[in-house]
């Protein structure tokens, strides 16, 4: 009984808490679960974005814009000088895994970049479906054909 009196407050924080959680499924009804499985998932998944500094010749500048785009990038801005032009952008993480070797063959090898962690975003919608319909595809095992 000791137990119950000592640690009241936060036997009833988790009381609350859980009554929070149920709440949403007690307010619909029999109407199905609120959410799907991916829609909780997005709630809590997110992905990294990271700023890149890309320093690349001028005359590359505009091929690289339009690949950091297709990565779902968002250009923050472009210095020119001296060295060639500085292309700063926001970039998903998952999106840079092979920019590397993108940024040698777009730049010649001239191109260099430096990338840190910045914040989260929230997976978009059809990238969410895009995992989940991968995730979801049957797995072929070449080995017991």
């Amino acid at each position: 009984m000791s137990f119950i009196t000592e640690n009241l407050i936060l036997i009833a924080i988790a009381v609350a808490s859980g009554a929070m959680l149920l709440w949403p499924l007690v307010v619909r009804g029999k109407g199905g679960p609120l959410l799907d499985t991916l829609a909780a998932t997005r709630l809590i998944n997110d992905s990294q974005a990271v700023v890149v500094d890309v320093r690349t010749p001028d005359e590359f500048a505009g091929a690289l814009i339009g690949d950091l785009n297709s990565r779902r990038g968002r250009v923050q801005g472009m210095e020119s000088g001296g060295a060639g032009t500085i292309v700063r952008a926001d970039v998903p993480m998952a999106e840079m895994l092979t920019y590397g070797t993108t940024l040698t063959a777009i730049t010649q090898g001239r191109g260099s970049f430096h990338m840190e962690m910045d914040h989260y975003d929230v997976v978009p919608q059809p990238v969410a479906d895009k995992i989940l319909a991968t995730a979801k595809a049957p797995v072929h095992d070449d080995a017991e054909d």
